[in-house]
């Protein structure tokens, strides 16, 4: 036991079981040079919910240690699967016994890194006139502003610091931050996150910076442009269209299907902007990759996939570029799951934000609920198509039961059609009119609740406090919600 746990983090450990009577506890383990765990501190006792917490604490070179009340250290299938997730990170696993004195390494710690902090006079040099720039810049100008910026980035990263960074237009800031963050990503070895809320600034770092610093700085890096998974093409999704193209003969959509199952077969990333015409939006939508309808390993297509091909090609990255809007989604899976494999971006270390004025609404919009009349019909509307009957998920089993349920399962047949055409299409018709009514009902009563306010002009806002829950307003509206949620 001494050899991986030192002894002031046993009795830590000691104490901290039992002030809980015995029950799991995980603990946070800090190693010294020689890899021994040297002081812990309590994170969290054991759920699904404090793992993903305790992921989210560590760092490279940590280990995470909890304790079998039992008494028997051999790993479960969730131990496994922690201790997997924590060794793509860089992370130890252990396990104790409940007097901590027995351990067993389910994963051992990592050595430190060790650390190579970015170099000032190479920076300057970089920029400098007779530099890297000045030689195959056509028309380059010399910027103090752009060196200054360089070196506080280059700061950041060797003190571990967050530096919130102001340049005026002009300035040259993506290369100013380009050149530090390929540097430290290189060297270090660790993947670096760069987040835009703009597609023009995305396509000029990836079609010019960084392409510039390949061939003329000298740099050998990889960089990714990572894009949602709506983007890419689903080929199990367009393969069933492909058995039911009756669903899809209106006007001009029969059309947009051939022409995207032709492009299927000659695209590369399978990417929506590499279409040569701006599908529909509803014809996109059926045949777009959706993560509540994905197989993943178990889909007959996981090998040609679009978009875990995109992923497999942006976990090989030391830099990401990505838009706010993805970055936040990934933050949000995070919270929820943990480092684990449903994580929209792979494992890093370090984020720069361009265009950070507008994170404020792109983190409210993905760390806040939304309910829309629109919303609501458009999701009741995947299950049939207000006015194209033949369109939809429910139409399309259907048409699928009728298909495969052989001759001899009549009864079988009957059973399931009426289910479908006696009660399941019909309710959504009363849910989609429930919501209506009741929503435009809600709409009404908000607008008349809002215009009571008298010292509210122009932008009308109701926050939620205490008071407002317990106002008649509120008690209606959350029968509204309760009305439709019933039905």
């Amino acid at each position: 036991m001494k050899s991986y746990i030192a002894e002031k983090a046993v009795l830590t450990m000691r104490e901290e079981i039992a002030e809980t009577g015995g029950n799991e506890i995980f603990f946070l383990g800090r190693t010294d040079e020689n890899g021994i765990v040297v002081e812990v501190e309590p994170l969290a006792r054991g759920s699904r919910d404090a793992v993903a917490a305790i992921i989210i604490a560590t760092s490279f070179g940590d280990v995470v240690l909890h304790n079998h009340p039992s008494g028997d250290l051999t790993p479960s299938q969730p131990d496994l699967e922690v201790a997997s997730i924590l060794g793509n990170q860089g992370v130890g696993f252990y396990i104790i016994d409940n007097a901590a004195e027995r351990c067993y390494q389910a994963v051992r710690p990592f050595a430190r890194k060790t650390v190579e902090h970015l170099s000032f006079p190479e920076i300057e040099q970089f920029f400098a006139p007779g530099g890297v720039l000045s030689r195959n810049l056509e028309g380059y100008e010399h910027r103090d502003e752009q060196t200054r910026m360089a070196f506080d980035v280059a700061e950041a990263f060797n003190r571990e610091r967050v530096a919130v960074i102001e340049a005026g237009t002009g300035t040259g800031k993506s290369l100013a931050y380009l050149l530090p963050a390929v540097l430290w990503s290189v060297r270090n070895r660790e993947r670096i996150v760069i987040s835009t809320n703009t597609i023009n600034l995305q396509e000029q770092l990836i079609k010019k910076d960084i392409p510039f610093l390949q061939q003329k700085g000298g740099l050998a890096f990889r960089a990714v442009l990572v894009k949602g998974r709506s983007n890419y093409l689903c080929l199990r999704k367009l393969k069933a269209i492909e058995a039911e193209p009756s669903l899809f003969k209106e006007e001009g959509t029969a059309g947009e299907l051939e022409a995207l199952v032709e492009w299927s077969r000659k695209t590369g990333d399978g990417c929506r902007n590499d279409l040569s015409f701006i599908p529909r939006d509803e014809i996109w939508q059926e045949v777009c990759c959706e993560a509540d309808q994905c197989g993943r390993v178990k889909c007959a297509h996981y090998g040609k996939c679009f978009f875990y091909t995109a992923r497999r090609e942006a976990a090989g990255a030391d830099v990401l570029v990505v838009n706010h809007a993805l970055l936040f989604a990934d933050v949000a899976v995070r919270n929820e799951t943990g480092y684990d494999s449903s994580a929209i971006l792979p494992p890093f270390t370090r984020l720069i934000f361009d265009e950070g004025h507008h994170l404020e609404d792109t983190a409210t919009s993905f760390f806040s609920s939304r309910t829309s009349r629109h919303g609501l019909l458009q999701i009741l509307g995947r299950l049939q198509h207000p006015r194209k009957a033949q369109r939809g998920i429910l139409p399309q089993l259907s048409a699928k039961i009728s298909r495969e349920v052989p001759e001899e399962l009549d009864a079988l047949f009957i059973e399931l059609s009426a289910l479908l055409e006696e009660r399941l299409i019909p309710q959504r018709i009363i849910l989609a009119d429930s919501v209506t009514k009741v929503l435009d009902s809600l709409g009404l009563d908000l607008l008349a609740y809002l215009k009571n306010d008298k010292k509210s002009s122009g932008e009308r806002k109701l926050r939620l406090t205490a008071a407002v829950y317990v106002d008649p307003f509120w008690r209606t509206a959350e029968e509204a919600v309760l009305q439709i949620s019933r039905q």
